[in-house]
């Protein structure tokens, strides 16, 4: 009775510790377990074998895939199958980078060996020499097998399990085989032949491009196991490294190309500043995946990966509507590349199966993504062709067109050799120097270098020892002889003219007719010495003006002053009677009288200087009549025309209507007629003034004329300056008016006046535009 119950027991035991029954096998058949299959979550990391065996926490997996995303949990496993055939069969997790796996299993439940590997422990801990994790089992029919799986790791809790025959897992490792042989070996000839086409044309864009490649083989080779296998067995803490590391070079290789590709850098458009702000991301990536756990770093990359590859995509789709067949090669890549690379997140996230195209996803998207802009860069190249046989062309044409130029150019053209010959000269030196052909002039004299261009034997040697020491010359003046004789000033400009290799094969240089130019530099440098000796004498007449009446004011001061003292004194000593005060009283009006006269004489100067400016005296523009405004001017002077019996005649048509100042041209008269009367009829019997204006296209034309006694030589010369008079001192004249009539003319009005020689008397030409705007 006791045996019964205790029977009972174990079957209760058994029944609850196994939420899915045996699981029937048949050796011709590949099976992948998930349903089958019972999982344990352990978050204490803690849990042995034997706890987890009589634990009642158990639960079946719903789904059809074994994948439990990021976890930082312990993963236990457990399934039971039975052969329907004797065979040896072969359970195959195709998941290399699982950290720890920890593998127990029972055969009718004999334990058998466990087996501790993981991409975290030395390669030579697994059960067979194989990227992925494979073990294998000798049964016969019926046994049961019985396996207790712990997984633990830092990435995905990814668990494929595949159950089939040994023979069928050849067949199928073969293919695999196959399959990885072809890709690699097409990646690796795709790198190397890039590579040279890199080294061949230093162009970037094949540059980011290889590095592209090299960073996925090195990642892919991590991802799938090949690398542990191969390059570091016995070192796996680089894992946990390599993986993230080289998939943020590999974000930013991408990126450096299509910024290099799609020729982004060369564009002003706000696209270019994001994909800058992204590369500045993702350039941290491979640094942090060093330094951060690989759960933490991975994620983080796989987030940025799909805005990375979204973002290249829509640049891609903007670029292929405007019409850039580069842009729609690169679209076309990256979203082959971009289903590839998803799936296989996706299946890493437990949201899609795992099979042989979610495993495989992202190797045949990057395959087909580096086969596709292979196309890209062959159609650049095909472009970049193109454009180098129009540049062929344009050149050809260019060199044409500056032949053309050279010959048919205005200023002269020249190319000398490097010890100075003359090579070719077109045809405007040979104007410049009055020959017919270039033979012509090579022939006259016993040189054929540049010194044929100066006077000076040593203009050779000074020339080319200035090309080599900076390389080129401009605008040199020298005195130059011409066929006939005549010594001429050219300006002469020359460079060195270098190859690819910087060498210097010869010089060109222009030559210029700067004769007029510098006839003109003598004449504005003349003109200057003109103005500033005016401004001296206006200076010079200015100061002398004003001398006498200051310094009789600060006389006149003076001797007021010492008054006052004499006076104090006087009184303060009690000798100041009536009569000596009334003299001091009497001194000190006259001296204070002289001191108003001569401040109120300054006072007077000065306003006469400030007509010298006419934009001080505030003259408006407006449309007048000619006769009235000349009329306004002779105005003032009607009493002392009848008083001195002056005869004028006015001849202009009354109606000329202009737009000027007005106000100036009757102070031009005014000017005029003043000088007449000051100086002109002093013995002088029948004394006219003639005044004739009129239209003459659109300028006027007025003739100012008295029979007085005229102009000296020296008047005729310095009528005009400041200062000048013959009646200096006398009734205030300071000789400023008609260098007034001159300013007014020349500034305000935009015109000019010339003094005229006529038999008798003086004769003034004064012209000026109609209409001032």
């Amino acid at each position: 009775m006791n045996r019964l119950f205790l029977g009972m027991l174990i079957l209760l035991a058994s029944v609850m510790t196994s939420a899915n029954t045996v699981f029937q096998v048949d050796d011709d058949q590949r099976y992948s377990l998930s349903r089958q299959v019972d999982y344990l979550l352990d978050d204490s990391l803690e849990l042995t074998l034997k706890s987890v065996r009589t634990s009642t926490e158990w639960q079946s997996i719903e789904r059809d895939t074994v994948n439990f995303g990021f976890n930082s949990a312990a993963l236990w496993l457990r399934f039971e199958l039975q052969p329907k055939q004797d065979n040896e069969y072969i359970l195959h997790i195709p998941y290399p980078i699982l950290d720890y796996l920890d593998y127990y299993s029972f055969v009718d439940n004999q334990a058998l060996e466990p087996i501790h590997t993981g991409d975290a422990r030395v390669f030579d801990s697994r059960a067979v020499d194989h990227i992925n994790f494979v073990f294998p089992h000798s049964l016969k029919k019926n046994q049961v097998l019985t396996v207790y799986l712990r997984v633990d790791s830092q990435g995905t809790l990814d668990v494929p399990l595949r159950f089939l025959s040994r023979d069928d897992f050849l067949k199928y490792n073969e293919g695999e085989i196959y399959f990885r042989g072809f890709v690699m070996g097409i990646l690796w000839l795709m790198l190397l032949y890039n590579l040279f086409i890199f080294l061949s044309i230093k162009d970037r864009a094949y540059g980011f491009y290889v590095l592209n490649i090299f960073a996925y083989l090195v990642m892919s080779n991590a991802y799938d196991g090949g690398a542990f296998q191969l390059l570091w067995p016995n070192t796996p803490s680089l894992n946990d490294y390599i993986f993230p590391i080289f998939n943020g070079l590999s974000q930013l290789t991408s990126l450096l190309f299509m910024m290099a590709l799609l020729q982004v850098m060369d564009s002003q458009r706000w696209y270019k500043y994001y994909f800058l702000v992204l590369i500045s991301i993702v350039s941290t990536f491979p640094i942090l995946g060093a330094l951060l756990p690989y759960s933490t770093i991975v994620p983080i990359q796989v987030v940025f990966s799909l805005l990375v590859y979204s973002s290249a995509i829509f640049l891609g789709l903007h670029l292929s509507i405007k019409g850039n067949r580069t842009a729609l090669y690169f679209t076309v890549a990256m979203g082959l590349f971009m289903v590839g690379m998803v799936s296989s997140n996706l299946k890493g996230l437990g949201l899609l199966p795992t099979n042989f195209f979610t495993q495989h996803a992202f190797q045949l998207g990057f395959f087909i993504d580096m086969v596709v802009l292979s196309l890209a860069l062959a159609q650049k190249i095909d472009i970049a062709r193109k454009e180098r046989l129009s540049a062929q062309k344009e050149s050809i044409m260019n060199l044409k067109r500056y032949e053309d130029l050279y010959s048919e150019s205005l200023s002269g053209n020249f190319h000398v050799s490097l010890r100075g010959d003359l090579i070719s000269i077109n045809e405007a030196v040979l104007n410049i120097l009055g020959y017919e052909t270039q033979q012509d002039l090579l022939t006259d004299g016993e040189t054929h270098n540049v010194n044929r261009f100066s006077v000076d034997d040593s203009s050779t040697e000074k020339l080319l020892s200035a090309l080599k020491t900076v390389g080129h010359i401009v605008d040199f003046e020298q005195v130059a002889k011409r066929k006939d004789g005549k010594l001429i000033w050219v300006s002469i400009s020359v460079r060195s003219v270098k190859n690819d290799d910087g060498i210097t094969e010869f010089y060109e240089g222009s030559m210029l007719d700067i004769n007029e130019r510098k006839e003109n530099e003598t004449l504005r440098e003349q003109a200057m010495k003109e103005r500033m000796a005016t401004l001296e004498q206006l200076v010079i007449g200015i100061s002398h003006e004003l001398n006498t009446p200051l310094g009789t004011s600060i006389t006149g001061i003076s001797h007021l002053n010492q008054l006052v003292i004499d006076m104090r004194e006087s009184n303060d000593e009690a000798t100041l009677d009536p009569a000596l005060f009334e003299t001091m009283i009497s001194q000190e009006l006259e001296a204070i009288e002289l001191t108003s006269e001569s401040l109120s004489r300054v006072n007077e100067l000065i306003k006469q200087f400030k007509h010298i400016s006419v934009s001080q005296q505030g003259y408006v523009n407006e449309h007048v009549n000619l006769f009235v405004v000349i009329s306004s001017g002779l105005a003032k002077f009607n009493r002392a025309f009848a008083e001195k019996n002056i005869d004028v005649q006015v001849r202009c048509d009354e109606g000329i209507n202009i737009c000027t100042y007005g106000e100036a041209i009757s102070e031009i008269i005014v000017q005029l007629v003043s000088n007449s009367l000051d100086h002109a009829f002093l013995g002088v019997d029948d004394k006219r003034i003639e005044i004739t204006a009129k239209l003459n296209n659109d300028r006027i034309e007025i003739q100012y004329k008295d029979n007085g006694l005229g102009l000296t030589d020296k008047g005729k010369s310095e009528l005009f300056n400041p200062f000048y008079t013959t009646m200096r001192g006398y009734q205030g004249k300071i000789g400023l008016g008609m260098y007034l009539t001159f300013n007014l003319l020349t500034q305000l009005l935009g015109g000019s006046v010339e003094v005229e020689n006529p038999e008798k008397g003086v004769s003034i030409f004064i012209t000026f535009p109609s209409q001032i705007s």
